[in-house]
């Protein structure tokens, strides 16, 4: 994906509520180990909140990655955690690449990650302090008929260096549990990377949604509507071989059009967004149909 993106203008704080961060990290041992150095260096020796845990846990292979995912899931489901789970490890197109060389997929990883968030209906945040964390976002397009695997999602267009992950997030969590300001805390994550292009963004599932069903919009739904279509006009043809199939075929259309794509969007937002699981998502998340339609009409044909 190239290109930067903008940080979502909904409040991080007026959205998710977070008790527990848990730092993951699996880096070659020559590397330095910055999840370790943002434990050690400001939440196990500064004098945080203390309504809020921290637990940094290195990882060696993938059955360590995927088993800790469990005991997180666990602590989710039997002790009421709210977590930001924060991954510190190199990332690319495929996915996380763990001190083993192995690979972490981001479609598996998403999955995982569902799992905890359908638990805490729609209330995890997902940090990567990595290279190429928005490649994570490729593995969601096909999502639109099931749930979002996170609620808010702190990620990189484009590498970043050990320095910048480093100072950025003690900075990042030091605004974030003092001011309580998500904004300010992602300008400060944001302040030692010069490139734009290069900088973290906080993306909500609102803003994953909108652009999942933008990309329904333009490649799926004209197919299918042309598909259901002909299947109409293939009755009609069997039991009035005399009808105006051109115009038929034409009204058809345009009332699939409209009828069929609002509906759609209904069904795929409220369950996406866990509308039906939290009642206060509604609010939260909040989006409507004319909204899309309004800012992407003269890019959907």
């Amino acid at each position: 994906m190239g290109g930067g993106l903008k940080t979502t203008s909904l409040s991080f704080f007026m959205i998710f509520k977070f008790n527990k961060v848990y730092i993951i990290e699996s880096l070659p041992e020559n590397e330095m180990k910055t999840g370790k150095s943002l434990y050690e260096e400001f939440f196990h020796h500064n004098d945080v909140d203390n309504r809020y845990d921290f637990e940094y846990q290195s990882i060696k292979n993938a059955n360590g990655f995927k088993t800790f995912l469990e005991i997180v899931f666990s602590e989710i489901k039997d002790k009421g955690v709210f977590p930001i789970i924060h991954f510190e490890m190199h990332g690319g197109k495929e996915g996380l690449r763990l001190s083993s060389s192995e690979v972490i997929q981001w479609k598996d990883l998403a999955f995982r990650l569902l799992k905890m968030n359908i638990e805490l209906k729609n209330k995890l945040v997902v940090v990567f302090a990595l290279c190429y964390g928005v490649h994570f976002l490729s593995a969601f397009y096909e999502f639109m008929d099931f749930r979002t695997p996170f609620a808010g999602l702190i990620a990189s267009t484009d590498y970043v260096k050990a320095g910048e992950i480093k100072y950025g997030f003690q900075k990042f969590y030091k605004m974030i549990l003092e001011t309580k300001n998500g904004n300010d805390a992602i300008k400060g994550l944001n302040e030692l990377i010069n490139e734009e292009d290069r900088r973290y963004s906080f993306l909500s599932c609102r803003w994953l949604f909108k652009e999942a069903f933008v990309q329904y919009l333009k490649l799926c739904s004209a197919k299918e509507r042309n598909k259901r279509t002909e299947r109409i006009i293939t009755k009609i043809k069997s039991t009035n071989p005399n009808a105006e199939i051109t115009k038929i075929r034409k009204e058809l259309k345009e009332y699939l059009h409209k009828n069929n794509q609002e509906k759609y969007f209904i069904t795929a937002r409220d369950k996406f967004l866990m509308y039906d699981l939290d009642g206060s998502n509604k609010s939260l998340f909040a989006i409507e149909y004319h909204e899309i339609m309004g800012e992407k009409s003269t890019t959907l044909h």
